[in-house]
């Protein structure tokens, strides 16, 4: 790859037969989803982007280059017959991905309803390059730390800290924080991030940059 922007465009007919441009060890996983391992450069930024029409593109892993191999798979729960992919490098963070930026809740979206937070009740997260990530759940603060596995998959993996104030029963307070436990995938456009939870199709978080 040079060290100017590098896309490579990766085609994915039903998860079987892939052809790719300068990405080494590309291996299609077939219902589980689609992983690769990308060769990262020294201290540039590399992003992976994802798209069915090649109009709409989601950001679906950022990753620091080592100079290392990095393993990425696309854990999101909402798969067609086909993806494509590309793979973006900068010398510079990107500022319009995952991190550094606060997300509030939107919806809850399950497979037989749409869960909405009550008027005026804040559900929001901002997570940090160092891992760190804090936010609003209701009436409380709080902060933990989620891992990214693989670029894609976000894991919770310590108990969340809070403040210890009391919500009304109508909060969704609780449903949230268990809900991020079992985050699954996640993608970034523009202004909007789902997270994907559970292990039902199509089951996520959404989210909206903060005002």
């Amino acid at each position: 790859m040079k060290k100017t922007i590098v896309q490579c465009l990766l085609f994915i007919f039903i998860l079987k037969n892939v052809y790719a441009q300068n990405v080494a060890e590309i291996e299609p996983s077939g219902a589980k989803g689609f992983s690769f391992k990308l060769e990262t450069e020294v201290k540039n930024y590399h992003l992976v982007q994802s798209t069915r029409d090649f109009e709409e593109w989601s950001i679906v892993a950022h990753f620091l280059g080592s100079g290392e191999n990095v393993n990425f798979k696309d854990y999101r729960k909402e798969y067609g017959d086909f993806y494509f992919y590309r793979i973006i490098t900068k010398s510079k963070p990107f500022i319009d991905g995952l991190y550094e930026r606060e997300w509030k809740l939107v919806a809850m979206h399950e497979p037989d309803k749409t869960i909405f937070p009550e008027e005026g009740r804040i559900h929001s997260i901002k997570f940090d390059r160092d891992g760190n990530v804090s936010g609003r759940n209701d009436c409380n603060r709080y902060f933990g730390k989620c891992s990214i596995v693989n670029g894609n998959l976000l894991n919770f993996n310590t108990p969340f800290g809070s403040t210890l104030m009391f919500c009304m029963s109508e909060s969704l307070d609780f449903k949230f924080f268990e809900s991020l436990k079992l985050a699954q995938g996640y993608d970034v456009k523009a202004n909007k991030l789902r997270v994907f939870y559970g292990n039902k199709k199509r089951q996520f978080l959404e989210f909206e940059e903060a005002e």
